[in-house]
């Protein structure tokens, strides 16, 4: 069957499931999020052309290490944030409130964690240690904005969500055009994005409590208030299920890094940005159709393993299809990133995309239903699954080691989660 009747019967025979509120949503948040997914792309471009290849594998460590230990961490929250308030059960500023706290709290624990190991047991880091916490900062207040983002997207305020959004990307892009065209030195580049994230913060949080006297006269007495105990015991799993995650999936720049050198590293994380640009919409949706799932998992779980594979279909064919519009479009790509690298690198790197939606489709799967110790197991099994493909075919291919455990590493994932997530549906 041809992609063109595939989805003809898929769209056929989901008029409830993918309505028009859900496909304009999913426009709107699409749009949004490859806004700021073009934003990154467009400051790892400045610093190959401004400042080189190896200045971009440092920025690309920097942002991995900054992403393990806020997004491993602090990311659960917007899982549930999802979850909860989409069935409308709690207090938005109640559960928002304390989510932020949260928030902070860990990232005060994330820099004081970094600059101990980083100090005393890996040296090689030492000299960009400032790099490292000014990156962390900079994604620890991006991630209080997030919380603002999430409780948008969640409540229908998709106005709201997607204009302060796209005033972060927009930000974002201004503040670091001008130090790169300006040839600053790349210190400066990571100030000025760690003050430009606190002020974004700072305009959500005025926008949030302007809104906040209309939301609470709106609101049902009923609604539950949500406490500290419930987000830790509810989190705690989801936390180590992230946070294993984002070792398996961050910590191959450390490998890279250490075994083939920061400008293979640059390289490596160039395609990887460029695979993003043509993955971003997966994450986009996996937000949209999130609160969707959630509600059928609980008032029609009938009707949940049929609506998933529904979602799952959809999927594999868009990305079946960015996957071969990226095959077309490399050309283009090294001539924007003025890279001649060997073309295998990046037809075997691209072909992780449909299996890169899929693990998307599936990334809160645990989460839906209520599971999230079997995610958290299962993502200690990906995590040392990872870890070991990495290090294996670094060790015998070099950089083009590095692009097969790429891709052998997603359609683990991707197997591995689904056949999970069904053997546990089917038992229930």
């Amino acid at each position: 069957m041809s992609q063109k009747s595939l989805l003809s019967f898929f769209t056929k025979n989901n008029s409830n499931f993918l309505n028009g509120r859900i496909i304009l949503e999913g426009i709107v948040v699409s749009t949004t999020e490859y806004i700021m997914l073009g934003a990154f792309v467009l400051i790892n471009f400045l610093i190959n052309h401004y400042y080189g290849t190896e200045v971009v594998g440092i920025y690309f460590l920097s942002y991995s290490i900054a992403q393990i230990g806020i997004l491993g961490v602090g990311g659960v929250f917007s899982l549930l944030m999802r979850r909860d308030l989409s069935i409308n059960h709690y207090d938005s500023n109640n559960y928002l409130s304390k989510v932020q706290l949260l928030r902070f709290s860990n990232l005060l624990i994330v820099l004081f964690i970094s600059i101990i190991a980083i100090v005393l047991f890996y040296q090689p880091l030492r000299s960009n240690l400032l790099f490292v916490l000014l990156m962390i900062g900079a994604k620890g207040f991006d991630a209080l904005s997030e919380s603002y983002y999430t409780a948008y997207q969640t409540l229908n305020r998709i106005s709201d969500y997607s204009i302060f959004k796209i005033l972060n990307a927009t930000a974002f892009i201004l503040v670091s055009v001008f130090v790169c065209i300006n040839h600053y030195n790349i210190e400066y580049l990571y100030w000025s994005q760690f003050f430009c994230a606190i002020l974004i913060f700072a305009i959500n949080f005025h926008r949030w409590n302007q809104t906040k006297n209309v939301s609470l006269s709106i609101e049902r007495k009923a609604l539950q208030k949500v406490t500290y105990r419930f987000l830790i015991i509810e989190s705690f799993p989801l936390i180590i299920n992230a946070l294993v995650f984002q070792l398996g999936l961050r910590l191959n720049s450390i490998l890279i890094f250490d075994s083939i050198g920061e400008k293979n590293l640059g390289i490596f994380s160039i395609v990887v940005i460029t695979i993003g640009m043509f993955t971003g919409v997966s994450n986009a949706l996996a937000l949209v159709f999130f609160g969707r799932l959630s509600r059928i998992f609980v008032d029609q779980p009938q009707a949940f393993l049929k609506r998933l594979h529904q979602t799952l279909g959809l999927f594999l064919i868009i990305g079946v299809s960015f996957f071969i519009l990226y095959l077309l479009l490399i050309p283009v790509i090294e001539y924007l990133f003025g890279l001649t690298i060997d073309h295998q690198l990046y037809q075997i790197m691209s072909s992780a995309i449909p299996f890169m939606f899929i693990v998307s489709s599936l990334g809160s799967i645990f989460t839906i239903i209520k599971k999230q110790k079997l995610g958290m197991y299962l993502s200690v099994v990906v995590l040392f699954f990872n870890l070991l493909a990495y290090y294996l075919f670094i060790e015998r291919y070099g950089l083009i080691g590095a692009g097969y455990a790429f891709l052998i590493t997603f359609i683990f994932q991707s197997v591995i989660f689904y056949f999970a997530s069904l053997m546990y549906l089917r038992k229930s």
